[in-house]
């Protein structure tokens, strides 16, 4: 509204505080990674999500996409470290089940690739 009618002034107002109500909001960060992540910017994903880890560190879906991002990047340690803090806050036994199950998965995968490289 004040950009159509040239109230510079006050859309600037507005948009400063949407600024910084955005970089408090874990799950506006949450989205942020997500989009990082979908467009192939793993580091950017990270940071992201680091943030929203930082805003509010119990959501075991922020832990999640970053082991997620970890993986993607190439950082197969740091993505079973935060797939292990995902699966302790996951909620429900169902959760901790998914959570587990991917944690075994990755175990098997980085075990497979070591062998892979052992002369």
């Amino acid at each position: 509204m004040y950009t159509r009618t040239g109230d510079t002034r006050q859309r600037q107002h507005y948009e400063w505080r949407l600024d910084k109500l955005q970089r408090t909001d874990p799950f506006h960060q949450f989205m942020l990674a997500l989009e990082c992540e979908n467009n192939g910017n793993y580091d950017c994903a990270i940071k992201r999500y680091r943030r929203a880890i930082q805003l509010q560190g119990e959501q075991h879906q922020f832990h999640f996409g970053l082991a997620r991002a970890y993986f993607l990047s190439g950082d197969l340690t740091s993505a079973q470290r935060e797939l292990g803090r995902a699966y302790t806050l996951g909620g429900t036994e169902n959760v901790r089940n998914v959570y587990r199950q991917k944690l075994e998965g990755l175990r098997r995968w980085r075990e497979q690739a070591s062998s892979q490289f052992d002369p």
